[in-house]
Parts: C-alpha cells; sequence; structure tokens
C-alpha cells in the first residue's frame, strides 16, 4: 500500500503545475457532485415532502380517532333484542355481501359467533358493529386485530346482548 501511496506521490510531483490545478478542479467538482447526489438532493427532497405526507398521516389518525369514538359508543348503547336469528349464519352472509374482499371463517361461540379475519378494512369492523348492534342484538365482545399488508388481520367475537 505504502509503495502504491509513494508512486502515486511521485507522479503528483512530476506534473506541471497547471496540470495539478486541473486535476485538483477535476477532483473537487467530482466531489461537490457526489456530495449532492448523496447527501443534499435526497435530504431536501424529503424537507418538501415531509409536510404533505405529515398532513396525510395526521388526517388517518383523526379517522381511526373518529371510529375509535364511534365503536366506544356503540359498546357501551344497548342492543336492541331481535328476533331469534342464527347468528352465525347472518354474519357469514353479511361479511360476504359487504366484505367480499375480507376472507372470513365464522365459528360458533354460546350466544355468538367469532369470526377470524384476514385483510378486514377499519370501515368494515366499523360497519359490522353498527348492524350487529342495531339490527342482530349482539355487540362485538373481542376485538383482537392487526394490522397486515391488506387490511386487518384477527379475530372478532359477537356476543347476544340478551341470551336466547
Amino acid at each position: 500500500m505504502n509503495a502504491i501511496f509513494a508512486a502515486l506521490l511521485q507522479r503528483w510531483r512530476a506534473l506541471a503545475p497547471r496540470e495539478r490545478r486541473a486535476i485538483a478542479l477535476a477532483v473537487t467538482v467530482l466531489a461537490l457532485a457526489l456530495l449532492w447526489i448523496v447527501l443534499l438532493r435526497p435530504a431536501l427532497r424529503t424537507l418538501r415532502q415531509a409536510p404533505g405526507q405529515i398532513e396525510v398521516l395526521q388526517q388517518q389518525l383523526r379517522e381511526v380517532h373518529r371510529q375509535a369514538d364511534e365503536l366506544a359508543r356503540l359498546k357501551s348503547a344497548p342492543a336492541v333484542p331481535t328476533p331469534d336469528i342464527d347468528l352465525r349464519t347472518t354474519v357469514a352472509d353479511w361479511m360476504q355481501q359487504h366484505a367480499a374482499e375480507a376472507k372470513a371463517s365464522v365459528g360458533v361461540l354460546p350466544d355468538g359467533a367469532s369470526l377470524e379475519v384476514h385483510a378486514m378494512r377499519a370501515r368494515t369492523l366499523l360497519e359490522l358493529a353498527h348492524i350487529a348492534r342495531s339490527d342482530w342484538g349482539a355487540a362485538l365482545t373481542s376485538v383482537k386485530l392487526r394490522r397486515g399488508a391488506d387490511g386487518f388481520d384477527g379475530s372478532v367475537q359477537l356476543t347476544r346482548a340478551t341470551p336466547r
């Protein structure tokens, strides 16, 4: 390594002052271009785009809070007693009609139904809570979801407010 460095230094000293200045200028221009491409341009792009992205994320957060508040209100509201219906079949039919993009399997619980979902939208969950409370006399008693690539994955349990 030292031999290479020594050879380069000897070659540098052999150059005329005008050639040294030209090479130094070229190296400086190259270093500035590299600095611009690697550090400054991405940083400036981030600074330009960040306010718009922050606004979008804040709007999404406000929507999530609004939906969470609505679910909390639904949970505390009394359920409407309904005629004798098969909750498992009703939930399965509703999911097929209103949430075809979500993959769901419905199971039976005493006085309720369990729902294993994949790719369920938040809006669909809110609609399910509304319809369960108002039309089926049931409530979401357990919701265990995690965000997946296409929506929410996990389990939802519906229980009749008034046992049959």
